[in-house]
């Protein structure tokens, strides 16, 4: 599939920075994923297996900080791998 339509303009606020979590920062990724999307706490730990196993598959993982305070998270992954 191949997008065709008209990009997006996007505005970047300076104020967010945007860093690739290594797998010792998955505690404070999972976290930071439970409560923003309003996930049950008893889920963290699957979901750090989780994580943790599509990280080591290839994943990318983000998180997101606004004043230097984890705020939001993204994973990139294909499952063609």
């Amino acid at each position: 599939m191949v997008f065709t339509g008209k990009p997006a303009q996007v505005k970047v606020s300076h104020n967010v920075k945007i860093e690739v979590t290594s797998e010792d920062q998955i505690d404070v990724f999972d976290r930071v994923l439970v409560e923003s999307c309003g996930i049950p706490i008893e889920w963290k730990e699957a979901l750090d297996r989780l994580v943790t196993s599509w990280t080591r598959k290839g994943a990318r993982n983000y998180l997101a900080y606004v004043e230097g305070n984890p705020v939001g998270t993204t994973t990139l992954a294909s499952c063609a791998r």
